[in-house]
């Protein structure tokens, strides 16, 4: 049995990038079938607990669970409706997804990548006027 052993700065980058690529998924459920106006139902970000902090469950080869608590984040997760899943078998299918997991490093692909994760982030400001401005400043 190998025993990994990483800095504390380590297993932040590992905890963010695990939940950026969850989130990455997250975003393509809430284009698909999201909407802005009903907030009680969105997901909500990867690894945010209800007291605001950024934490994930590691399990090791014993099936032991290790809860990793990171940071603490500006945003906060809300109780709502939650959102029902449909069926997304199909969703590899979509032109939306080949451009958010390409890893070719191309302008416009990058442009669509920020564009979607900025208008995933404008679902869950409250106020629909900041909303508007956080939109209209991708632009």
């Amino acid at each position: 049995m190998r025993e990994i052993i990483c800095s504390h700065e380590q297993m932040i980058v590992f905890a963010h990038n695990i939940t950026e690529k969850i989130n990455r998924t997250l975003d393509l459920i809430r284009i698909m079938q999201c909407n802005i106006t009903e907030q009680e139902k969105l997901p909500s970000y990867p690894g945010i607990c209800l007291d605001g902090f950024s934490s994930i469950l590691l399990v090791n080869e014993k099936d032991e669970y290790i809860p990793f608590v990171y940071r603490m984040q500006k945003l906060s997760s809300v109780e709502g409706l939650g959102l029902y899943l449909e069926d997304v078998s199909d969703y590899d299918e979509n032109p939306l997804y080949s451009v958010l997991y390409s890893n070719k490093p191309s302008y416009v692909s990058n442009t669509i990548r920020q564009a979607v994760k900025r208008l995933n982030e404008a679902m869950y400001i409250p106020d629909p006027n900041s909303q508007f401005v956080y939109l209209m400043s991708t632009l």
